[in-house]
């Protein structure tokens, strides 16, 4: 598995960034007409990016890839002593065959290796990925109407 960082001047890693968030944006929509889908997605992909860029100024964007393949792509904020995930997206046809694992697992060593002792991110209470999350020993550190708050505090047993 690799991680490609995604500079801002690559319009073709971009490119595919975008659609998989767009993708998994239009996921998450109730049945609509595609016009008007394809409209709020487009709204809702340039209010992230917007929200993301101001809430994070030293956001890194990778695509996760592995026998020539994208799974899908994280977006990661890192300061001295925590890394959090600001977004984390499996590509569906490649859900449930242990590549989130496979991140988590890296995510946690590289935290081990630089020494962060903590591994934040939040996910929307819907979302089965808390499973995946829960598995790893992340535990909630906060609620909100729509969303679970979970940390991992990182130490010298869980590196994997």
């Amino acid at each position: 598995m690799k991680f490609t960082f995604v500079s801002k001047e690559n319009t073709v890693e971009n490119a595919l960034l975008a659609n998989i968030w767009r993708e998994n944006l239009a996921m998450t929509l109730p049945e609509l007409p595609k016009e008007l889908a394809s409209q709020l997605v487009e709204s809702q992909y340039a209010g992230m990016l917007a929200s993301y860029h101001s809430a994070w100024p030293m956001l890194h964007k990778y695509l996760i890839q592995s026998s020539g393949q994208t799974l899908g792509l994280i977006v990661l904020n890192e300061s001295d002593s925590e890394l959090l995930i600001v977004d984390f997206i499996i590509c569906p046809q490649y859900r449930n065959k242990g590549h989130g694992s496979n991140v988590l697992r890296w995510l946690i060593n590289y935290c081990f290796a630089k020494n962060i002792k903590t591994l934040r991110l939040s996910v929307q209470k819907t979302n089965k990925a808390i499973q995946l999350y829960l598995a790893h020993q992340f535990v909630v550190s906060g609620v909100t109407d729509t969303h679970l708050s979970m940390v991992l505090q990182i130490n010298n047993t869980q590196r994997h």
